[in-house]
């Protein structure tokens, strides 16, 4: 419940006027189950093997950087440039 608090990074001269320090890892990581395994030995899609790992809880890229956004570490524009490079 409550509201969500999302940050706006402002930059200035020393940061290039992104608005941030240092770096942080956002990634994706694919675990290959057994499920997901029979479904590349049955040359699955990219898609449908996507929604496997998803089931099987794998936080997409997207989701990564949301929950960075949402705890403050970084903002949803810098997790969408982050998100269209990868």
């Amino acid at each position: 419940g409550g509201p969500v608090r999302l940050w706006r990074s402002e930059g200035c001269g020393a940061c290039g006027g992104r608005g941030f320090r240092g770096r942080r890892a956002l990634i994706e990581a694919m675990p290959v189950s057994d499920t997901i395994r029979e479904a590349i030995n049955h040359r699955a899609t990219a898609q449908e093997i996507e929604g496997l790992a998803i089931q099987d809880g794998m936080r997409t890229l997207w989701r990564a950087g949301l929950a960075m956004a949402l705890a403050g570490e970084t903002t949803v524009d810098e997790v969408a440039r982050a998100a269209d490079e990868a």
